[in-house]
């Protein structure tokens, strides 16, 4: 043994320098060989972060040279964002302490470009920025610590003021000596990042400079004009050999106009041929307008673009792609198809500008006639489909599940295999991969989705079959919807939008039919999903604690694996146990004594732990809907320990018990009260928790109550009509009775099936047959009424003379006493005898349904 141990020594001290040379190395290889271009007249040197496509911390740059203090600062930079990050897009962070960080970063969730310093609890802001993806941008922003204000411009947007303070009393400088990085936000000195807090995409002369610039100066710098130099520049990317040009980073040389000058429109060319009417739908569909050329240097582009794919693209009229302008054939002039306005520029031939009828549409010519614009049948040629890439709102993706890591927003950037790319906000990418369309993600390799084309023109938009691998999601084929149709608006299921009025109106407005497809008026299920916020507190006097704090959030435990928790059994009132999903937990220890007095470097207390989850619990509701529309629901989950842990303790109920917090008008439903209440049973003891749901039946007091009863008033007011009006009197009763049945049928389609009756059936069925019986009495009447005529006809017939006594007799025989005919009376005894019926049936339903 004595032996042993200094060759286990000398095994522990090689393990330690091996460890030390594997990341000395590892932080070596980081720095990346990458090749900068010499600097070339009328160019800039860009940094391109990420340009492999992968979302990493692994793309930065650090700066080598030294920092002073600040009193002062201001930043000047040009940037392309190509993703967002998912809490900020981090573009600098200094950092010379942990309190005394600097950073600059676009908060797209409230729109806000921010300098935050001493950890972004003094900010700078400018508010409503507009920063849109894929397009340059130029921001001067800084900070003057001793006045206590700030300045920034954005693409020539200029604003100033206070500084905002969450905390008072902060010193006014921030100390010098620390480390400078691009594209990653620090949590310690050159390191600590987060995935969620990076910068993708492009950036171009950075300057950091020791005092805040005039206004002046900021804007002669975004409209790349002079900017200062000399001491007050303390960083910058004219000599990129100051700095570590580390991971997944490229530079490149764009041309000044590219970052200075006004943003070109781009076009996009659809390598699919299509009438006039398809095109633009499908230019909608994906939220861009028709190309529409407005100078010689525009059309020149679209042209080149459509000569790419000329092989796919070429019509019999010897044209490539429509342009977006229509033929106005009061004024006979040529208009834009996105606000009707005369077209300030046009290509057209000379010997093609008529406009007709059928030819009310412009194509442009292909490599036989380059870039002319010829008049053209709309429905009878197939060019291609030209677009501009401008688009009005993002592609939005429906259908993933809550916990999905696939973007649900998507944008069109670009080409692929001759067809456009999309890319997520944050993630995704959508390309053709020349045999269907794929979805991966840029943060999750194993992702990878597929999309089930039945034609190969298809593209992703509107309702597609997908089939997901690597994803949360449970299912590995889902229905996904790409729409970019916005509020008010029902998507079609091949992409394009009508009004949310339209939707299930009984006429047919998507080209699909799809808008009145499954119109149930009312979507039940049986089946509740609720988020859930579980706060268990137990001791465990076996463990000893170290460290301990007042404030209860910063005794939370890293490694909650190695301690003993409750394991929490969930069934529902079926006795099933239920499927539930963790989203988040935390374990704390609670402080309750203090610390020992004869070990002052442990801690050993009364040992209370708290543990607080957020978990999602889907179960099976069993509903009796005998009472349906007028019944209550309750839904049951008992909460229990394992069956060992159920040994050692016993769940209790806390001080608030337990509490609702969601909505409680539901779609069908009011959450009308939940409870908690101790059970035991088989020697466990737990909680039960109880929701009531009580049935918003208003709904159909107005759709089947009301509707149903006016049509049986309907049908018995033809008792009033004339004994001898039957065609009348049957032709309305059949026509109310045919309209309650439809409608009964109507009704039933909307609500849960049961093997067994329900209220509002009970209810249907009466009057139906009510109904029925109201048409049966006007048949009896009429019958009685044909055989008293008949009767009285014969006796009329067989007088021979005058006999005055014997024909009054014969006249008075249909007649009973008071002068009424027996189908009269019997009539009569119908009006007063139905009204009672109906009467004491609804009478005693609302009494039993309401007052139950």
């Amino acid at each position: 043994m004595l032996l042993r141990f200094p060759v286990f020594v000398f095994v522990l001290l090689l393990t330690q320098l091996q460890r030390l040379y594997t990341q000395e190395t590892a932080d070596v290889t980081n720095t990346t060989a990458v090749d900068i271009p010499a600097p070339k007249r009328d160019a800039t040197r860009v940094v391109l972060f990420q340009p492999l496509g992968r979302a990493t911390t692994n793309s930065y740059m650090q700066f080598r040279g030294e920092i002073p203090d600040l009193t002062s600062v201001t930043f000047c930079f040009r940037a392309r964002l190509e993703y967002l990050s998912l809490a900020q897009s981090t573009f600098i962070s200094y950092f010379p302490g942990p309190e005394d960080q600097l950073t600059l970063f676009y908060d797209w969730e409230a729109n806000e470009m921010v300098l935050g310093a001493y950890s972004n609890s003094v900010r700078a802001t400018l508010p409503e920025t507009s920063v849109k993806l894929y397009t340059w941008m130029s921001v001067c922003l800084g900070l003057d610590f001793a006045t206590n204000t700030f300045a920034g411009v954005i693409d020539r947007a200029a604003t100033s003021g206070n500084l905002t303070e969450a905390e008072r009393g902060r010193k006014r400088h921030v100390p010098g000596g620390g480390t400078l990085v691009i594209a990653q936000e620090q949590d310690k000195e050159g390191g600590l990042f987060s995935i969620g807090q990076m910068f993708s995409g492009d950036m171009a002369q950075m300057r950091m400079f020791s005092r805040v610039l005039s206004e002046e100066e900021m804007l002669s710098y975004v409209d790349c004009g002079e900017t200062p130099e000399g001491d007050v520049l303390l960083a910058s990317f004219e000599d990129l050999d100051e700095w570590d040009i580390l991971g997944d980073v490229e530079v490149a040389l764009v041309p000044d106009e590219v970052l200075c000058e006004k943003k070109k429109r781009e076009f996009i060319v659809l390598p699919e041929q299509r009438t006039f009417s398809e095109a633009q739908k499908m230019c909608e569909k994906l939220s861009l307008p028709m190309a529409l050329p407005e100078s010689e240097e525009e059309n020149n582009d679209l042209f080149k673009l459509a000569v790419n794919v000329e092989s796919l693209c070429l019509s019999s009229y010897s044209t490539n792609v429509w342009i977006g302008a229509q033929g106005n054939l009061e004024t006979d002039e040529w208009q834009n198809l996105e606000d009707g306005a005369k077209l300030t520029y046009d290509n057209l031939d000379k010997r093609y500008t008529y406009i007709t009828e059928a030819s009310r549409c412009i194509s442009q010519g292909g490599s036989f006639y380059p870039g002319i614009w010829y008049s053209t049948f709309c429905s009878r040629f197939k060019p291609c489909t030209a677009c501009e890439n401008a688009p009005k709102s993002s592609i939005r993706i429906r259908g993933l599940c809550r916990d999905s890591r696939l973007d649900r927003e998507i944008h069109v950037q670009g080409l692929k295999n001759q067809k456009p790319m999309f890319q997520g906000t944050f993630y995704a990418n959508v390309f053709w991969d020349n045999s269907t369309w794929v979805m991966t993600s840029r943060r999750y390799p194993d992702i990878r989705a597929r999309m089930k084309i039945a034609f190969i023109d298809d593209y992703p938009v509107g309702l597609q079959r997908w089939e997901v691998d690597g994803d949360v999601c449970p299912d590995t084929e889902m229905d996904l919807m790409m729409t970019v149709c916005g509020a008010g608006s029902f998507t079609c299921n091949d992409g394009t939008c009508v009004k949310i009025s339209q939707r299930c109106d009984l006429q047919v407005n998507c080209d699909d039919k799809s808008d009145e497809h499954e119109c149930d008026r009312v979507l039940l299920e049986q089946k509740l999903a609720l988020d859930v916020i579980i706060v268990l507190q137990w001791v465990d006097s076996r463990l000893q604690y170290f460290n301990l704090q007042e404030q209860q959030s910063r005794n939370l435990v890293q490694d909650r694996t190695e301690m003993w928790q409750p394991r929490l059994v969930i069934t529902d009132d079926t006795g099933s146990q239920v499927d539930f999903n963790e989203r988040r937990a935390a374990l704390v220890v609670v402080k309750e004594s203090e610390p020992l007095p004869d070990d002052d470097t442990r801690v050993k207390e009364g040992g209370l732990r708290w543990r607080h989850g957020e978990v999602t619990i889907s179960y099976q509701c069993q509903f009796d809907l005998r009472r349906f529309p007028f019944d209550e629901q309750q839904c049951a989950l008992t909460f229990q320990m394992g069956e060992m842990e159920s040994l050692l303790v016993k769940l209790r109920r806390g001080e608030e018990g337990v509490v609702y917090k969601g909505p409680k008008q539901l779609p069908e439903y009011k959450v009308s009260q939940v409870v908690m209440q101790a059970i035991s049973s088989n020697a466990t003891e737990g909680q039960l928790v109880t929701m009531t749901l009580t049935n918003l039946y208003r709904y159909y007091l107005g759709n089947a109550y009301v509707p149903s009863l006016l049509l049986v008033i309907i049908c018995y007011s033809t008792f009033y009509f004339r004994v001898e009006e039957f065609g009348d009197r049957i032709m309305v009763s059949i026509t109310a009775m045919l309209v309650l049945v439809a409608l009964f049928s109507q009704t039933s389609s909307t609500i849960p099936r049961t093997t067994y009756l329900k209220y509002i059936d009970v209810w249907y069925m009466f009057y139906i047959v009510l109904d029925f019986i109201m048409i049966i009495l006007l048949v009896v009447i009429n019958y009685v009424r044909w055989n008293v005529s008949e009767s009285n006809l014969t006796a009329r017939t067989t007088v021979v003379a005058p006999m005055v006594d014997s024909l009054m007799a014969k006249s008075s025989r249909g007649s009973l006493k008071g002068g009424r005919t027996l189908p009269q009376l019997l009539n009569l005894g119908c009006c007063v005898l139905l009204p009672l019926i109906n009467f004491v049936f609804t009478f005693c339903y609302v009494i039993i349904s309401i007052g139950y």
